[in-house]
């Protein structure tokens, strides 16, 4: 799953050994929220959302991904 900066999420095999993300990694409780640049992510009962600055995001749950 890719979620640029700027345009829409998409779905895709990749190989990626450049991922950053910064250190200290905590749990994800249902109900919360975080933002790291222009994105912004949303945790519940019924998965993980994350939006791009430009609105576009992707849906992660155990059954499906949704792209938007």
């Amino acid at each position: 799953m890719i979620l640029p900066p700027n345009g829409p999420a998409s779905a895709r095999w990749t190989c990626r050994g450049d991922v950053f993300w910064p250190a200290p990694l905590g749990r994800i409780s249902s109900g919360s929220e975080w933002s790291l640049a222009s994105f912004t992510c949303t945790s519940d009962t019924d998965g993980v959302r994350c939006v791009n600055g430009q609105g576009n995001s992707l849906w992660v749950r155990r059954a499906e991904l949704v792209l938007n």
